[in-house]
Formats: C-alpha cells, structure tokens, sequence
C-alpha cells in the first residue's frame, strides 16, 4: 500500500499530509510558514507528521509559492536575456522596459522567418562576445530566437555554446511555450532562468529534510496546471511552478468531496484563491495568467487571488471607511500569546499622532541587509524593535516629526527587515467567539483602538469586518464568473453592472429595489479559515457549500493526488514553392513532398517527444492522448472546391501516475 507525503508551503502555513493510496489521510500536521528558510517550516511539520510512525513513503510531492513569489517581489537570480533576430525597435515594448537592469540584455543578428526559413544567419561572433560579457554577471541565460517556435535551430545552437563557454543554466523560449508572441517569449524564457537558482535552493533544501527522516522516494513538484514534474524537471522549468498552491488546492478540493463541477475558495491566511472545476477538470488558461504585471507564457490554472485572508490587515481610510488588505500581518491576539507585556499598551489613549493605516507594532525580523547601510533612522527602529514589539502608536506620540517616523516604519516593512502586527479578521473572529486563537484580550483592545477611531461599539466593529470580507469575496466571485463564462477572458465591469452586484450583495435590503444573485454551483472552501467566512459568502450567492474534512490541508492533499502530464503541439504547413509540407517539431523542421508522409512523421514525433517528457517529469504507465485537427480556408468566396489546406495541428498528451520509491522505511 503506497503511502505519499504531500507539503504545501503557503504564505502563513507550511502544511503536510500523510495518505495511504487505498485507507486514505493517515495524519495532517501544519507549521508556520519560515520565510527567511523554508526548509526550517518544511522540517517543522514534516517532524510532527512522522512522529512515532514506522512507515514505507513511496512519494514526496511540493506545492510552493516561491516562484510566484519571487515574480511579484521581482527576487529572482540575475540571468542573461540573448535576443536572436529581434529588430532593435523591440526593446521599446513595455514588457522589456520591465526589466530589472540587473539582467543583461544583448541582441544578436539571426532568426527565422514565419516559414522557419531563416532571416539571416546565426552570429556566432556576436553570440560569442554576448556571453563572454555576461558570464560573471549572471546565475544563468535565456535564449529567444525570432520565430524559434518555427525553427528553433538558432536557440539550440546558442544554448549549446552557452553551455561549453560558461555551464551555467541555459532555458530556450520554444522549449517553454510553441506561441508565436515573440516578446512575451522572450521574457517568458528570462523569468524561468531567473527562477532556476531559487527553485535549486527550494529542491535542495526539500532533499535535506527527507535526508534527515531517511525517506529515500522521488520527489515531485505541482505546476500550475495541477499536474506534477519530478524535481529534476523543475529545475529546468521553473517557471511552470507558478500558481502551483493555488492549483494544489483545487486538486486536492476535488479529491476531498468528488465533486466534478464546483467552485473551489481556497483562503488562508495571506489570500484567497479561486478557481473552477469543471467536467472534473480543473479551468485552465494561459492567457489569463499574470503575475507581478507579467503574462508568462505558461499554462496555469485559471485562478483569482484576492489580498483577503484571515492575517489581512484592517485599517480605516481617510474618508472613515473601513478596508481590508492587501497587507498580510501577525494577528494581535497571537502577537499577545507570544508578547504577554504587550497587551496592557493596547489600552493606551493615543492622540492623532498614530494612523490606522500604520500597523500596532512592528517586529524586528532578520535580514541579510547590514544596517550599517542603512539610514541612521532605519536603524534607530530596528534597534528598538529588537527589544520587543515595537507598539506605534506610543512612539509617534514621543518623537517630535511623526510622519517623518511614519515614512521610515512604511520603508522598513516594504523592504521586509521588520514584520507588522495589527488587528485582523483573525482578531474580529476570536472577539466574536467565532474562533478562538491566543490572547482574546489582545484582540479586544485592538478592537477597541480601530472601534474609537470610527465612534462604534467593539462588537459592531468586528460584525461589520466579517461582512466587509464576505462582501469583498462575494463580489470578487461574481466578476470571476463573468470573466469565466466570457471566453475572451476578459470582462469589464460598467457602472451599472456595480450597482446591481453590489445591491444584491447587500445584507441590509431596505431599497424599493432589490435583486439578488444566484450561483450556478457550489463553492468547496477549503483553507484555515474558510469555515468562518465563507458560508457566509454562499448565503449572498444563494448557492451551496461544502467543507470537507482535512480542509485545511487541501493544498497538501493536492500534491499528491495529481497526475503527469505533459503535452506536444506539432504543427504542419504548405509550402507552395515548390509544393510540400514543412513540419516543425520542437527539433527542428522537415520537409516533405507527400502530406500523408508529413502527418505519419508528425504523430510519431509528437508521441515520442511527449512520452519522453512523461517519463523524464518522473511518469509511470504512460497513455498517450493523440489529437489531430486540420485548420482549410476557400480561396474564393464563392468556391465550390474543398477548402484549401493552411496548417494541421497534431498534439500529442503523455499522461501518467509518479512513480512511486520503495526503499523508504521510516
């Protein structure tokens, strides 16, 4: 009987499940989350989960926001971009003005024409100088030819003599996608290569911690998709790990309840993601992607993530409204279990000195930037929050410029050298008596700070959070279903349109109008947290709900119980002078005089790249899926002949179970 060991690092919990292929969850364990190491959280749980077992683990598998992460904090490796046949003028697209001057950036002359005939020839002499002025700049490349996904021959040739000057790292654009959207391409290929030196770290630091329980298995990673590659292949595309929690949670969601069809909410303690399952199958799209203002080209679940979870911050705006978001920090009442000394500071009367929109109390956390190179004010908090818990609001009320101290707390959060505390939904629901966690008291007087400043009782202040947070994901939902059932993807959200969502998601229906809005399936909410709010969500959405046993560890669940997949696009066009058929494969292009022989050629290339990616991403009893579709056009209108051919598309998708380990003993 296999037995699977699924981790999910999240932004709050690292998370670990134990499954048994044929009894099911053996045990669930969660940890905070160690941001500086993940390892420390990962060790952590996996520790708790092992405790006093003596058991066979055939399978290790990770769902992680690091490589999202490291997008949106732009925390990648530097690496070198090489731009093969791009016109100069290209640059001055946004998404190159995007990158950080830290990744080099040089162009050679070469590429190929939309034939995959080529444009010019490869400047080897170029090349050569490119990667010899980078080398010592950079942790790995990027190679993107013009036109690569027609004829990548230029890109190969380019990563081959990267690897022979430098042996660094070297990721292609067409080994990524087989779109045409060369600029997307491009900085597609740079984010990967900047993503391999974290992705190493993550990998190696998973290794040490199964070293340290003897679990000798393969280890596997869920993509974005919610499929799984072997470790060995994330290494070399880490860019397809992004959303790889988001995705994890919809897996696991539908392994959790069965359900084939259903709306998945998965919230933590940072965000709350979203995503459908439909047939069974999870709704994915690469063109709805987008991470810290990139559209990588990868293929990713079709998800929405709202800065909305239980550690969200709350604060007032300036025009006496209640927000929420997007700052995640330590809830009051478990900075209180922790700091008992504090809780009496919350009881202090502050002036106007202290603005909601600061945090309570910052904490010193570590950081590798030395303080010698910062500010003399920078310092001077550090220092005081290294004693303990810094409470705001009494040192805005000592020192004689507060909005110039106010600026420096801003600074030190946004560069991460000290983490924040303030009060929470956590907070409101532990109030409440919703759901408890550490120091009730702690969540009180924080109640009480943000309640004055709004002239409200503590009570009608936490009631009004809570609806504030379905509110925002009730809304939320419904502009993620009318973004879905749009096939663009894309839907734009008219002043009417707000007021109707917003009419009927109203709790308080006093108007002369009402309506209401009606969901057309159910949300699985699955998450820490997701008990307390979300069937509150489902009641404004008129729809059901269902909260799965182990609900907050779904992410772990989803990693492994997925599959591998692994998916070969092969194209076919004309080529009318003379008459054949060119068929470009991820290898290069042929030609052909005959169709039937360019076809036979195409499917059994398709079958054997993808089944070879199958088993390299760690597959086990592998299906191939082969799919062929024919794309004709009439010269004329009026025509009364067969279409005429364009192009034929064969896609070929290896699908497979992880091979499972056998010597493990714990």
């Amino acid at each position: 009987m296999p037995i699977l060991l699924g981790i999910d690092t999240g932004g709050t919990y690292t998370d670990a499940v134990l499954l048994d292929k044929e009894k099911g969850i053996l045990a669930t364990a969660k940890s905070p989350t160690t941001r500086p190491d993940l390892a420390i959280g990962i060790r952590n749980t996996v520790k708790k989960i092992l405790t006093q077992r003596r058991l066979h683990v055939n399978l290790v598998s990770l769902s992680s926001t690091l490589a999202t992460n490291a997008i949106v904090e732009s925390k990648g490796k530097p690496a070198g971009l090489i731009l093969i046949g791009y016109d100069p003028d290209i640059l001055e697209q946004d998404v190159f003005q995007k990158i950080d001057s830290g990744n080099p950036l040089s162009l050679v002359r070469g590429g190929h024409r939309i034939s995959g005939d080529e444009q010019a020839p490869l400047d080897i002499k170029s090349l050569k100088e490119a990667i010899s002025a980078h080398a010592n700049r950079v942790n790995a490349f990027a190679v993107s030819g013009y036109f690569s996904v027609r004829n990548p021959s230029h890109e190969l040739a380019g990563k081959a003599l990267i690897k022979e000057m430098t042996g660094l790292p070297v990721t292609c654009g067409h080994e990524l996608t087989t779109n045409l959207d060369a600029p997307r391409r491009a900085i597609t290929a740079l984010l990967n290569a900047r993503l391999i030196p974290l992705i190493h770290e993550l990998i190696h630091s998973v290794s040490r911690v199964m070293a340290d329980f003897n679990i000798d298995a393969p280890l596997m990673i869920v993509k974005g998709d919610g499929s799984l590659i072997s470790a060995e292949t994330a290494l070399d595309v880490p860019i397809e790990t992004i959303m790889s929690g988001p995705a994890a949670s919809v897996i696991g969601a539908r392994y959790l309840t069965g359900f084939q069809d259903a709306l998945v909410i998965d919230m933590g303690g940072t965000t709350s993601d979203m995503a459908l399952l439909k047939n069974g199958t999870v709704v994915a799209g690469e063109e709805r992607t987008a991470v810290g203002g990139f559209h990588p080209m990868v293929e990713s679940i079709d998800v929405l993530t709202q800065g909305i979870g239980g550690d969200s911050d709350i604060h007032v705006s300036s025009e006496n409204d209640i927000q929420i978001g997007p700052m995640r920090v330590v809830p009051l009442c478990v900075l209180g279990s922790r700091y008992p000394d504090r809780i009496e500071m919350l009881k202090s009367n502050t002036d106007n000195s202290w603005s909601s929109a600061l945090p309570l109390f910052i904490v010193e956390e570590k950081s590798s930037l030395p303080k010698k190179k910062l500010p003399e004010r920078c310092n001077e908090l550090l220092d005081l929050a290294a004693e303990g818990p810094l409470f705001i609001p009494r040192l805005l009320e000592k020192v004689k410029y507060p909005s110039v101290y106010a600026q420096t707390i801003e600074f030190l959060i946004k560069e991460g050298l000290v983490g924040a505390s303030s009060f929470t939904p956590t907070d409101a629901v532990t109030v409440l008596n919703h759901y408890k966690t550490g120091s009730t008291k702690a969540a009180c007087y924080g109640a009480g700070l943000i309640a004055a400043r709004l002239d409200m009782d503590v009570e009608a202040l936490c009631k009004a959070v809570i609806d504030l947070v379905q509110y925002n994901l009730s809304s939320a939902i419904v502009c993620y279903i009318l973004r879905a059932d749009n096939h663009s993807g894309r839907i734009n959200v008219n002043a009417t349109d707000s007021f109707f969502i917003d009419l009927a998601l109203r709790k308080d229906r006093k108007n002369l109008l009402n309506c209401a809005i009606t969901l057309g399936c159910r949300i699985v909410a699955v998450g820490a947290p997701a008990g307390t709010y979300i069937p509150g969500v489902a009641s404004l959405l008129n729809c059901g709900i269902s909260i799965p046993d182990n609900a907050e560890v779904a992410n772990a669940v989803g990693s492994v119980t997925g599959t591998i997949s692994q998916t070969v696009r092969i194209l076919i066009k004309p080529i009318h002078v003379p008459m054949a058929y060119r068929v470009h494969t991820p290898e290069g292009v042929t030609d052909f005089s005959r169709y039937q022989d360019a076809e036979l050629y195409a499917r059994d290339t398709a079958e054997r790249i993808a089944g070879e990616r199958a088993r390299l991403a760690g597959a086990d009893k592998i299906e191939i899926d082969l799919v062929k579709k024919n794309y004709g056009a009439k010269i004329h209108a009026s025509d009364k002949k067969p279409e005429t051919l364009v192009q034929t598309d064969i896609v070929a998708t290896a699908v497979g179970r992880p091979r499972l380990g056998t010597r493990t003993t714990l």
